[in-house]
């Protein structure tokens, strides 16, 4: 590379580093906070150098101030990246669904932690989903997506806020839905489960009945989610494999 052409490549390289690191900080798998700061940097830097050489040419094309190109690139990242991490935001939801079903969520009242038993379902689907992430190749369609991105939203273009509005309002109401569908055994455990409890306790008024049955409920409960973790990782990577597609429609 000659040093006449290092001005040229540094603001390139800049624009690109904006979208990518931000898209790379958001996304889940990639950008999860568990992990340390500086191999995401490192990782971010190398996915830009690995993409740059496709889309330098728009890059350089671009004609506005550069201050303003790369904070409207880091903006443009953020939202397509926060659109990817409700993925793991419908197992999160799931995740507390479940829990206040079987009865973790009472440590809420009892617990002087302030409940943080409650979350750990919630947790460990996350974590569950970012495995399942990486296991269906999705982290792939992620970095394909991002070159592709630059075709459909190109550098200096007006941003479809509108556009990204309707996205994430669809996004959101899909990730409801599916938490409700990975959560809906659980659910209707739950539902059978405490509609028994009532009729015990019509039957027998002077046994604290819902007190004695709480250990059997989260017992059975989290019995359940064993038996079912593999149904509900299904549903998830079909759910998380439409969302990539729909914010990074690239392939593998």
């Amino acid at each position: 590379m000659l040093l006449s052409a290092l001005p040229g490549f540094s603001e390139a390289f800049l624009i690109a580093f904006a979208r990518v690191g931000a898209l790379m900080l958001a996304l889940p798998g990639l950008g999860e906070r568990t992990l340390p700061a500086r191999p995401r940097l490192l990782l971010a830097l190398f996915v830009t150098l690995l993409v740059l050489p496709g889309v330098r040419d728009s890059l350089t094309g671009a004609r506005a101030p550069a201050l303003g190109i790369v904070l409207q690139e880091v903006l443009l990242g953020l939202a397509i990246g926060t659109c990817g991490r409700m993925t793991v935001a419908a197992l999160e939801m799931a995740g507390s669904f479940i829990a206040t079903t079987i009865g973790l969520s009472f440590a809420q009242a009892l617990d002087p932690a302030q409940g943080q038993q409650a979350e750990i379902v919630a947790r460990f689907l996350r974590m569950f989903g970012v495995v399942l992430i990486f296991a269906g190749d999705l982290h792939h369609q992620a970095l394909a997506g991002i070159v592709h991105s630059y075709q459909t939203l190109p550098v200096g273009a007006v941003l479809p806020v509108g556009d990204f509005a309707e996205l994430f309002i669809t996004i959101s109401s899909g990730a409801i839905r599916a938490a409700l569908d990975i959560a809906a055994p659980l659910l209707v455990f739950g539902f059978v489960f405490n509609a028994g409890l009532g009729l015990c306790a019509r039957l027998a008024p002077q046994i604290q009945i819902f007190f004695l049955a709480m250990p059997v409920s989260v017992v059975l409960g989290l019995a359940a989610l064993a038996l079912l973790i593999g149904a509900m990782g299904l549903r998830f990577q079909e759910f998380a494999r439409e969302i990539f597609t729909l914010i990074l429609p690239a392939g593998l």
